[in-house]
Formats: C-alpha cells, structure tokens, sequence
C-alpha cells in the first residue's frame, strides 16, 4: 500500500491510499467484506492550481475510472468509499456542497446513486464551520450503501444568517 501526499500551494500535505485495501486490511475484508461505517473530512482542493496531485492519481487504475475534468479531490474519496464499505456499510463526508450541483462531479453523483442512497444531507449554505478555510460552503452527506428502498433522506438547510448565538 502506498499514500500519494503532494503539498498544496498553501503548503498543506493532502494525500489519498492507493493500494490493495483488501491484503493491508485483510480481516475486515475477509471477516465483513468492507468496512461498516467510513468518517472523513478529505480535502478542499479544486484540479485548477493542482493539477499534479490529480495527475498522480490518474496514473493510477481507480483514478483513470473516475477522474473528470475540473472535479475536486474529494470526490475520490467519496468513491473509494463506497468501493471500501461494506455491501450495507455507511459512508459519512463533510465536504463542500459544490459536487450537488456541479457540472463536472456528474460521475461522483452517478456513483452515489448507483452504489448508495443518501440517508441524510446537511447543506449548512453560507454558514462558516470552518474560520480558517476560504470559500466554504459546507454539507454532511451521509450514504447507506447497497439497496436501501425504504430509508427516508433527511435534508435540512440552514439559514443565511446561520446558528443562532
């Protein structure tokens, strides 16, 4: 297994596991066949400005899948979660809120429906939950992976002004 950590322009060490999942965790997969519940808050990195990273893992077999022009970094994350999660397994992500509605994160939106049903998003819009990140505009995205017919999505949205003081 080997990490592919590249240094952004703001000198941030970001990385993404490329390698054989199944062997370096060998009794997860072959005990539960994944693992049940995936948390993460992967990185905020647009392809513009970093195109080396992307370039990195579109070397890569999992990357030539599902890379897409202008997309961000973190939609690799969303799909190998879903491919690490067991067949019921929960995949849970802070990330922006752009991959929603973006013309180029068709794929990563493809793959969650396909693979998963969203049980639950929070779009928090224009609320600030990070104060030393720029231009965020955060969501909670939690899946169900597999077939989930009778899971009711949860959406909320927060106001513009935010959470109250």
């Amino acid at each position: 297994m080997r990490i592919i950590i590249h240094r952004t322009s703001n000198n941030t060490s970001i990385g993404i596991l490329a390698g054989d999942f199944e062997i370096f965790f060998s009794e997860v997969f072959h005990k539960h066949h994944g693992f049940h519940v995936i948390l993460g808050n992967p990185p905020y990195v647009g392809q513009s400005g970093n195109k080396d990273i992307f370039r990195e893992v579109l070397r890569t077999k999992f990357g030539k899948r599902y890379h897409q022009r202008r997309m961000d970094y973190f939609y690799f994350f969303f799909h190998r979660g879903l491919l690490l999660a067991t067949p019921t397994g929960v995949v849970n992500f802070i990330t922006t809120n752009y991959y929603l509605t973006a013309t180029y994160a068709d794929k990563v939106r493809q793959h969650i429906k396909a693979a998963a049903a969203v049980s639950a998003v929070v779009n928090f819009e224009n609320v600030k939950l990070f104060q030393s990140a720029q231009g965020q505009h955060n969501a909670i995205t939690m899946l169900i992976k597999g077939s989930a017919e009778n899971v009711d999505a949860k959406i909320a949205v927060t106001r513009p002004e935010g959470f109250p003081r």
